[in-house]
């Protein structure tokens, strides 16, 4: 019984691995930012990296709770926080591709009640409320527009283990395509013709071709059976 419980962690555990994480997605661009082309085949374009990280911001604001409030905080250490990051004092860091690792929300009204109507004048007081990049966020199909989870796939593919690409797709047809293999072929090839060029490296869009054509195979024979 004590086996079987591991193995059950063990196989939930590897599943996760396939999942798309915003937070993974964030931290392994920055590994690849920082090693340069040679840890990975494509480094990824400034445009790029710039959606990326005001998709993961506005998915982190509505999906997750700030890792720092000041709410509870005597002191300003994030109204700082925000100044520095505002007024380009770490401009140096900004202007490298996910170097900096959290963002600061200046509000004024608290992020935890109702959104106030605008005020005239200047408010008594501001909240400021401290996001991690990295903080782990589970992102599936239905919970984005279709333009959000296409850039997140692909990220997510591109950072794929060639030795895991199978258990991948796999993951993904079951967890976001309902099981339907046709359409995950066909926004597969889609995907693959979109993002090669900024994107996919040789290796992983060879692997991926391979993978589609014989899954085409078996979609045409589960067919013809039908018939």
């Amino acid at each position: 019984m004590e086996g079987d419980n591991l193995l059950e962690d063990q196989v939930y555990e590897n599943e996760n691995d396939f999942e798309i994480n915003t937070g993974r997605i964030f931290s392994n661009e920055g590994d690849y930012a920082r090693e340069g082309e040679e840890y990975l085949a494509k480094k990824c374009p400034d445009r790029l990296a710039d959606s990326l990280e005001m998709t993961i911001r506005s998915l982190l604001e509505k999906h997750t709770k700030p890792s720092i409030s000041s709410t509870n905080s005597t002191d300003n250490y994030l109204e700082l926080k925000h100044e520095k990051l505002a007024s380009g004092e770490m401009a140096h860091l900004q202007m490298q591709n996910f170097k900096v690792d959290h963002f600061v929300l200046k509000l004024e009204y608290p992020i935890e009640g109702p959104r106030q109507p605008s005020r005239i004048g200047k408010p008594d007081k501001y909240f400021y409320y401290l996001f991690e990049f990295r903080e782990p966020l589970r992102i599936t199909k239905k919970m984005v527009d279709a333009g959000t989870f296409e850039l997140l796939f692909a990220f997510a593919l591109r950072q794929c283990d060639l030795s895991y690409l199978v258990q991948f797709m796999e993951y993904h047809i079951d967890h976001n395509f309902e099981g339907d293999l046709s359409h995950f072929i066909k926004y597969l090839v889609l995907i693959k013709r979109k993002w090669e060029e900024p994107l996919l490296s040789k290796e992983l869009i060879a692997a991926s071709d391979q993978w589609i054509k014989e899954n085409e195979n078996n979609v045409k024979k589960l067919g013809w059976r039908e018939n």
